[in-house]
């Protein structure tokens, strides 16, 4: 009798959806994991940065790099206090990934995005100068850890947020990184917002005395997409007749809702006392992408009030801002072919788990939106930049940066036509660099130790290239940071509801670019079965089968046969869409070469299996 072990989970069916279906109906489920950034420790933030400061964001401007190739961002940070490295002038640079220039955007997925007035902890690594940088007359630095080297600061509340970590005061993380440094910070100028801002318990009991503070009563629906163009209507009391400096808050998807980001003011619809009606974008002031939880009404004099009920963002389809606005990005026929060719560069090249591994996540996307991806010829191209082609390859720690596993860079250009003038944003291409300095599995077997599961990494960079923005949900594929062995390899109904809109927008006419053409044969028959470890593993005695299903279930009728042609064994094994291995006792067979042939509907195949 043949024995079979399967790894247990939460059964999930996923249909395939067409775009009405996102206007009849909200989605509750999800996917299995959370993806892309390593938690930085403080202290091990601040050992490895040369600087830590706090400062303030006085100015941004984005500049082309020597040959063309790559936009960055210079910021200049007015230097308020010193807590390590040498820093005398009370201004230093900042270099970011990814800017705006004109009708061309670069967005990276894992940089830091900072605009001026923001306030916070900064800690950064001196680089060599930029000569074509707008600040380069200042100490030229980037930050350690790309997202998490920035402790920002809500100056209103007296609390400070990071990517991982938050702090009930400023003070506390003062003396979270004095304890670690050992000394006290140099002051080097004022902080003129910090230091005379009322206390919070003051500044409350200045409002309720003087007038009605901000209430929130409800606010529908309660279940939403972000980036999509869907609205919500906030009702209350005590918001004020206009809107003025208010806003509406929301949690920060891109750093797991630590910290509150405000939409654009083009988001607002209408503003009374009483209601608040607005578009819920992707992008925001902050840069980060509104997500799930309770959101905030601030009024124009600073009052904010949280609401009980949590708001609940399914996905949200990745926005551009350009002249104070988001606009959706569309996917186009940038290949001649219907879409974008994906090319495998040399480190990628001699890394051949590596490249299945990225084809099955590929296919994943593929067969449930048709979005027109293929994987081109290889290339000699090393680099990411902007340069027509996509490309996807390894690169070390401090390329891809600290802590973070994988990252995408997409390219945008808009072009502005038609009757009404009208700006229209469509991805020109998408690069993907991975952390080569990471202990990788490729798969088809799941993490163990300290490894990442690349298929899932994979899954979630590609799901940016797609154009999702991230989530706030643990279990999410979107979701902005992994733990180790974590593993999802499929997608929730969420994410095929928000893929599809997004292949929905893009197939359509296009006054800029020709439309990105469905891929009707999305690589859908990759199905194969796959056996590992192989060689069997003699100390226990089985073998894992895999099988890619990607809705409801399979059955494959197997035939495992000796070298002489004798049929030794015969069975069935049914796989799911959770896509988790089954096991198989094997423990019956003497030692030897044998063929296993598998058939299942009008797929089938053969594997050679060792057993020592």
């Amino acid at each position: 009798m043949d024995k079979f072990y399967r790894l247990s989970a939460a059964p999930r069916t996923k249909p395939m959806l067409l775009f009405f279906v996102l206007l009849l109906s909200s989605f509750c489920t999800f996917a299995s994991d959370n993806q892309h950034m390593i938690p930085l420790t403080l202290e091990g933030r601040i050992k490895a940065a040369e600087i830590v400061v706090e400062g303030e964001v006085v100015s941004k401007q984005s500049f082309w790099d020597a040959r063309h190739k790559n936009i960055y961002t210079s910021n200049i940070i007015r230097v308020y206090k010193v807590f390590k490295g040498e820093v005398r002038s009370e201004q230093v640079e900042l270099i970011t990934e990814g800017g705006t220039i004109g009708l061309k955007i670069h967005a990276v997925s894992t940089a830091l995005q900072l605009r001026p007035g923001q306030q916070g902890v900064f800690f950064l690594k001196r680089q060599q100068q930029l000569p074509q940088s707008p600040g380069s007359q200042h100490i030229s630095t980037m930050a350690y850890g790309s997202q998490q080297g920035f402790v920002k600061y809500d100056i209103a509340n007296n609390k400070a947020f990071g990517a991982f970590d938050s702090y009930s005061s400023v003070r506390e993380l003062y003396q979270n990184i004095t304890a670690q440094t050992g000394q006290s910070y140099r002051r080097l100028s004022e902080n003129e917002a910090l230091d005379t801002k009322p206390a919070v318990e003051q500044r409350q009991q200045q409002t309720q005395s003087t007038k009605r503070a901000p209430i929130i009563t409800g606010f529908e629906p309660t279940t939403i997409s972000a980036g999509t163009g869907t609205t919500i209507t906030i009702t209350g009391s005590g918001f004020g007749a206009t809107r003025g400096d208010g806003a509406v808050e929301f949690r920060d998807a891109d750093f797991g809702g630590t910290r509150y980001v405000r939409p654009l003011p083009s988001a607002y619809i209408s503003w009374s006392d009483n209601q608040i009606v607005l578009d819920v974008p992707s992008a925001s002031l902050d840069g980060g992408t509104p997500g799930s939880g309770p959101i905030q009404v601030v009024t124009d004099d600073g009052d904010t009030f949280t609401s009980e009920t949590e708001l609940f963002i399914e996905f949200a389809y990745s926005n551009v801002s350009f002249d104070e606005k988001t606009f959706r990005p569309r996917l186009v026929n940038r290949d001649g072919e219907g879409g974008y060719s994906i090319l495998f560069a040399p480190s990628m090249q001699n890394r051949q788990a590596a490249q299945e591994g990225f084809r099955r996540a590929m296919a994943t996307w593929s067969c449930v939106s048709g979005v027109n991806w293929k994987i081109g010829a290889s290339t000699t191209i090393e680099d990411a930049e902007d340069d027509g082609e996509t490309v996807v390859r390894f690169a070390p720690n401090n390329v891809v940066g600290d802590s973070v596993l994988a990252r995408t860079i997409s390219y945008y250009e808009g072009c502005i036509g038609g009757a009404n003038q009208d700006t229209v944003w469509y991805l020109t291409e998408f690069d993907m660099e991975i952390n080569s300095d990471i202990t990788w599995q490729y798969g088809p077997g799941a993490p163990v130790g300290r490894q990442f599961d690349f298929e899932t990494v994979m899954l979630h960079e590609l799901g940016h290239a797609h154009q999702l923005s991230h989530v706030i949900m643990p279990s999410a594929i979107m979701h902005y940071a992994i733990e180790f062995r974590r593993v999802i390899r499929d997608l929730s109904t969420a994410d095929i509801v928000g893929a599809n809109l997004i292949v929905e927008n893009s197939i359509g006419e296009n006054i800029c670019e020709p439309p990105m053409e469905l891929n009707e044969d999305a690589g859908c028959n990759i199905r194969a079965l796959t056996v590992f470890p192989n060689p069997i593993n003699e100390s226990n005695n089985t073998v894992s089968l895999v099988y890619i299903v990607r809705m409801g279930t399979a059955t494959l009728q197997a035939q495992l046969y000796d070298m002489s042609g004798r049929l030794v064994r015969e069975f069935d094994v049914t796989f799911s869409d959770t896509n988790l291995p089954v096991e198989l006792d094997v423990s019956d067979l003497a030692a030897g070469i044998y063929i296993l042939r598998w058939q299942e509907r009008d797929r089938g195949g053969q594997v050679k299996l060792l057993k020592r």
